[in-house]
């Protein structure tokens, strides 16, 4: 079975769903259901470089006690799904647009896409991570597996993001 996800890798909702989503297809082992990640923006207007977290809240949500309802929502439905919030450690709004890129060129590598979507996610909601530039941060880490991919196998997508994002993430140091 085919299922064709659309998210963004901004949305905690989206984070929340694949966790659920992959619980529901653990209930039926006897489905093989093949994960297609496709691209949406939540943010399409947002600059490259971003926005400050709190002015991109303010313009989106309006009032901070508006702002607590939605993120408290959001933490209280991820701690259900372990996953931990740390909306705190977000001081800026990423435009998602390279991490879309980077996951859609993971697509070549099969079951890598899946853990890659999960890693950015992570690195954003979890760790706080500018998932803007992923040549910057660290990698959070592909399994062991994905490392030892042929480095020069190339995707047959067009539009594969420059090399150096994708030794970041793919590639540790």
């Amino acid at each position: 079975m085919r299922i064709d996800i659309v998210f963004d890798t901004v949305c905690p909702w989206c984070f929340i769903g694949k966790h659920r989503l992959e619980q529901a297809l653990a209930l039926r082992p006897g489905v093989k259901a093949e994960l297609r990640w496709r691209p949406f923006l939540l943010n399409p207007d947002l600059p490259p470089e971003g926005m400050d977290r709190d002015t991109y809240l303010e313009r989106k949500f309006g009032s901070s006690y508006r702002i607590q309802r939605i993120q408290g929502a959001a933490q209280q439905a991820g701690e259900s799904e372990g996953i931990a919030f740390a909306f705190e450690r977000m001081s800026r709004t990423p435009n998602s647009i390279q991490s879309h890129r980077l996951i859609q060129w993971a697509g070549a590598y099969g079951s890598l896409q899946t853990d890659l979507v999960e890693a950015v996610f992570r690195a954003y909601f979890e760790e706080g991570r500018d998932i803007s530039e992923p040549a910057r941060p660290r990698s959070p880490g592909p399994s062991a597996k994905h490392r030892r991919l042929d480095r020069n196998r190339r995707p047959e997508r067009p539009h594969a993001p420059p090399r150096r994002h994708r030794r970041s993430l793919l590639h540790p140091r």
